[in-house]
């Protein structure tokens, strides 16, 4: 086991913000390695645990620390995690130990992993596979609750299209994996959440419609007593769900919505005209609530809170947090130009619902950073404490990473006033009709086509040599989006055989994690 000692002197000047009060915002991770996609849990003990992935140059390491007595204590590297490792999870069982779940590439496959570190013992248990399907298992998230049940979901192929599958822990024990959708089309980037009677809220994105659409579905004992419901299922582009459950078991759930037929037909030529939606283009945020047997939403739209802040209508990745009290907070990640320069970048904003409205979002201190990151926040007694990953850029340069690291900032509970609920808004959309009548059947004759070449047989392969994700320095996540939203558009939108990302060997350097610069 590989123990680094970390300075603790890492507690910046307290960052207060504007009647949110953020306080104790502290550097959590490793000073000389990337760090990046922190989660944290909170224990029956009244401490916190937080792991991360940690990226050297050449691999990636899964890490944990414990938050106890107000002190961060020593990293600890989980054992056989090093190599390509994606998305880590921290859950804590009833006896008040840390399970660690992430996904790592061996062998030319995607699994699942697992490992519980004992604390009284200062040891690892052994380490366990939860998947072992010879097609990829990504995308973890993983929950647990004050009685140490857990809940862990994730996006898995088990044929031409991905899956969300559940798996549960009670009373010491992985139960057997749970198949959470069955529609004939890919399911991406499952979120979970408990309620008291230990039902597990599952939302998740579809594109079984020929767009994306957002689901919720309830699973207990095993069983699929909820079936999947739409919580959104426009034309529109609605994608990347979290879910959060408050004290009467209402089920929260927001969401990214951008516009209708995202990644089809556009281009340079056809800008002013074009009928689609570039991969990044602008979005903004959605909330609706299931309560009561149906879909709801708040009183005052989840974007207002944003409205007047970053570059208009650049809203992503929306998260939803309760804290001791009962109060919703919501996290959103902007768009932003350095003025002057004109350069991008993104950064956390934090607003709280006070039962009619949304208080003005205020910014994350230290959260600049590129458009797919993820937060995460747990409570100690009745405060939040988020866990943040930024890359350190500047406003000379806000376009260029720096160096992955991971803050913790503790924010304290506020008063909770009874959420105003309604009918969620009826809308008129709009869709311009695209040039295929039917893509299918143009796709199918294409990908069947054989012919001879020097009496070769060849066949047409369809694909994409130049996109600019986030990880690009000229475009920064802005038309063509996030790397996640690369390989969903040549998957899903465009239906692509191969696809290239160009890059910097700079950009390749300062991402905190091997798997997100491949």
């Amino acid at each position: 086991m590989r123990r680094i000692a970390l300075p603790l002197a890492l507690c910046l000047a307290a960052a207060a913000l504007p009647a949110q009060n953020l306080t104790e915002v502290t550097r959590a991770g490793t000073e000389e390695w990337q760090d990046d996609l922190p989660a944290i849990a909170a224990s029956p003990d009244g401490s916190l645990w937080m792991a991360f992935l940690t990226f050297s140059g050449t691999r990636d390491d899964v890490a944990i620390r414990q938050y106890q007595d107000g002190t961060w204590g020593n990293m600890l590297v989980v054992p056989n995690s090093s190599g390509d490792s994606w998305l880590p999870q921290i859950g804590v069982d009833k006896g008040g130990a840390p399970w660690v779940v992430w996904s790592q590439g061996q062998d030319e496959n995607w699994d699942l992993y697992a490992r519980r570190y004992d604390p009284k013992r200062q040891g690892w248990d052994k380490l366990m596979r939860l998947t072992d399907h010879p097609l990829p298992d990504v995308n973890p998230r993983l929950t647990s609750d004050e009685t140490g049940r857990m809940a862990l979901v994730w996006q898995g192929w088990r044929g031409p299209d991905s899956n969300i599958f559940l798996r549960m822990f009670e009373n010491g024990e992985w139960a057997p994996p749970v198949q959470v959708s069955t529609q004939p089309a890919n399911e991406w980037e499952p979120a979970v959440a408990l309620d008291s009677a230990g039902t597990a809220w599952i939302a998740y994105d579809s594109y079984a419609n020929g767009n994306y659409d957002v689901y919720l579905a309830g699973v207990k004992g095993g069983q699929l007593i909820t079936p999947a419901m739409a919580i959104a299922d426009t034309p529109l582009f609605e994608v990347k769900p979290t879910v959060a459950v408050d004290g009467q078991d209402r089920v929260w759930v927001a969401y990214e919505e951008g516009r209708a037929n995202w990644g089809k037909d556009t281009g340079y030529t056809i800008r002013k005209t074009e009928p689609g939606a570039v991969i990044g283009s602008d979005r903004e945020v959605q909330l609706r609530v299931y309560a009561n047997d149906r879909v709801q939403a708040p009183a005052q739209p989840l974007q207002t809170a944003f409205a007047n802040v970053g570059k208009p209508g650049w809203t992503y990745q929306p998260h939803l947090f309760l804290d001791g009290e009962g109060s919703l907070w919501a996290v959103a990640k902007l768009r932003l130009n350095v003025q002057g320069n004109g350069r991008g970048y993104w950064e956390y904003y934090l607003t709280r619902y006070d039962g009619s409205a949304w208080t003005p979002a205020v910014a994350l201190p230290n959260s600049w950073g590129r458009s797919s990151t993820r937060l995460n926040a747990a409570l100690l007694g009745d405060d939040l404490v988020f866990a943040w990953p930024t890359d350190n850029r500047t406003a000379a340069y806000a376009h260029r990473p720096h160096k992955g690291d991971v803050y913790v900032g503790r924010l304290a509970a506020a008063t909770s006033a009874k959420p105003t609920l309604g009918e969620p808004p009826m809308r008129k959309i709009q869709v311009k009709p695209g040039g295929h009548a039917n893509e299918g059947a143009d796709l199918d004759a294409m990908r069947g086509y054989r012919t001879t070449v020097h009496g070769r047989p060849v066949q047409i392969v369809r694909g994409d040599f130049h996109r600019h994700t986030e990880l690009s320095w000229d475009g920064g996540g802005g038309n063509d989006g996030s790397l996640q939203d690369f390989y969903r558009y040549m998957i899903d939108a465009a239906a692509m055989d191969f696809g290239a990302r160009p890059t910097t060997r700079a950009a390749l350097g300062s991402i905190g994690g091997g798997t997100q610069t491949r």
